[in-house]
């Protein structure tokens, strides 16, 4: 079978090299490094903050889309840098530099029109309108005792636990749609039958108060068909977010998207079994591929290890995106495909070593991750026991993430009416003066004489100001 079409470009094996001062890769045409969407694989990313993890992830969505169209894709962004997929990437050098030698497999800045930028509901007031598309909220109905256990840190056994279990039955016999303060008056109204100490009581509903005032469980809640479709990037924008928010939304995906894949997985089998066609649901969800940066704010978590551990068979795939290695075994054990960027700790290094598929000397292991480059990568397939050393593809869509800190002045109006207020004034008054320039342009001025739009000459002593 033919399955060149849903190979995804992720970059190629390059040399580095030295001249004189300067360090550059070279990149080899023919070997590339192509990963087949379509298959049941996980992927890891680890490395140390600034290594190019988030930009890498960004080249994944890019891929996945491309190669996979059948999948929606979720990305779980705690740094607010990805709505950025929806611009063309304007890094033309890069851009020129990949084409020259890659021609196979050419890259073009594209602005992405499959996103969808969502917030969840209790942080929407932290931005602007038009700044995301939807708002995220579930509804009570969805909040299952392993969340709230992932959330407060609480035994499935905890008495706690028990009584919410309890209360959300018998709330479930009189209203489906129930809310938060339904399970609260459930609580005060049962517990006493239920034989439950009145601390116990008080401490779960300090903790649904809690979740209350995060704003993000609502009467109308999500339909996750509309979250996840096929070929569509969600965005889900968790850089406003609380501690409990994040964690929340991410137990509530990896649980409902596993739960209702699951069942999709089983109407299909026993369609095929019998012969037979079946109606596509109204609320149908494709396979999903859910990319979670900062993955390590996550784990331990059960719900994300079932995840992992039973999503493939199911067509629900992770990639995590983290700076520490130092994640569950049931992670790693479950992983296909491995990323490992610039790392520096002892422990993290000692870890990925073990992690590896291949037999490599520690010293000269941990060397090498040490001096990987901003972009550069060792991939290891754990599977097929494959190991290189990658320099990541260009992005088709623009990454705003720098070590530099940008001049942000450039984006405010009031800079834009000083340089026109300069402009007009020199279209006006012609040669100038620069003695005659008024105190309040001045500063505007000699910075337009530096980007060369204003021309300054010295005539007997005098500065003339002029336009180009």
């Amino acid at each position: 079978m033919d399955n060149r079409a849903s190979m995804g470009i992720i970059g190629t094996e390059y040399k580095k090299n030295f001249t004189a001062n300067q360090v550059w890769y070279q990149l080899i045409p023919n070997k590339p490094l192509l990963i087949d969407f379509n298959r049941k694989e996980h992927m890891l990313i680890v490395a140390k903050s600034g290594s190019g993890k988030t930009y890498l992830m960004g080249v994944l969505a890019e891929e996945i889309t491309r190669a996979s169209q059948n999948t929606g894709v979720i990305m779980l962004d705690m740094m607010g840098v990805l709505p950025t997929l929806r611009i063309a990437n304007t890094d033309a050098g890069t851009l020129h530099a990949w084409n020259q030698k890659m021609i196979l497999h050419p890259i073009k800045p594209v602005a992405l029109t499959n996103v969808e930028i969502w917030v969840p509901k209790g942080d929407a007031k932290e931005f602007e309108p038009d700044q995301f598309d939807t708002a995220f909220s579930m509804k009570a109905n969805q909040l299952s005792y392993g969340t709230l256990c992932y959330c407060f840190k609480m035994d499935t056994l905890d008495p706690q636990t028990n009584l919410f279990r309890k209360i959300k039955r018998i709330v479930k016999k009189q209203n489906h749609d129930y809310t938060i303060s339904d399970l609260i008056d459930g609580i005060h109204e049962n517990r006493e039958d239920l034989g439950f100490k009145i601390q116990t009581a008080d401490a779960l509903i300090t903790k649904l108060d809690a979740l209350v005032e995060l704003n993000l469980i609502s009467s109308q809640g999500i339909d996750l068909s509309e979250m996840v479709q096929e070929g569509k990037i969600v965005v889900l924008d968790l850089s406003m977010s609380e501690r409990y928010t994040a964690k929340i939304i991410v137990n509530f995906l990896a649980e409902q998207l596993l739960k209702t894949r699951k069942k999709m997985k089983n109407k299909l089998l026993a369609a095929k079994s019998k012969k037979r066609l079946i109606n596509r649901p109204t609320n149908y969800i494709p396979p999903v591929h859910l990319l979670i940066d900062e993955a390590h704010n996550f784990f331990p978590s059960k719900i994300l290890k079932t995840y992992i551990k039973e999503g493939r068979n199911c067509g629900c795939k992770m990639t995590a995106i983290s700076q520490s290695p130092d994640l569950e075994r049931s992670v790693y054990a479950n992983i296909t495909h491995l990323f490992v960027g610039q790392l520096t700790f002892k422990d993290d290094l000692a870890r990925v070593l073990n992690m590896i598929p291949v037999e490599r000397e520690p010293k000269p292991f941990r060397a090498e991750v040490k001096d990987l480059d901003v972009g550069n990568f060792l991939y290891y397939d754990l599977n097929k026991k494959i190991e290189k050393k990658i320099r990541i593809r260009p992005r088709k869509s623009l990454h705003p993430a720098s070590t530099e800190m940008e001049d942000e002045r450039k984006h405010f109006i009031e800079t834009y009416q000083q340089h026109d207020n300069v402009i007009e004034f020199l279209k006006n008054k012609g040669n100038v003066l620069m003695k005659d320039i008024p105190s309040e342009m001045k500063a505007e001025c000699a910075k337009l004489i530096k980007t060369g739009k204003i021309t300054a000459k010295n005539e007997g002593g005098f500065t003339y100001v002029e336009l180009c």
